[in-house]
């Protein structure tokens, strides 16, 4: 799963491998990983302000701070 933050500025992927990994989208790169998830993660997103990022898949739901 992947999730553009409001401005556009990043995006957030989610994946089989149980990571969240937040992306610079201007220049394509790999920027912090989140770790937690003990299973594939399904699905990603951010919040409206984009302070918090979500992300399921494990029987979990995550909040994250996007900051």
């Amino acid at each position: 799963s992947v999730a553009w933050s409001p401005d556009g500025s990043q995006a957030v992927s989610g994946s089989d491998d149980n990571i969240v990994r937040l992306w610079n989208a201007k220049i394509g790169t790999a920027g912090p990983v989140l770790q937690g998830h003990t299973d594939s993660v399904w699905s990603v997103c951010w919040s409206r302000d984009g302070s918090t990022i979500v992300s399921g898949g494990d029987v979990s739901v995550r909040l994250w701070d996007a900051k």
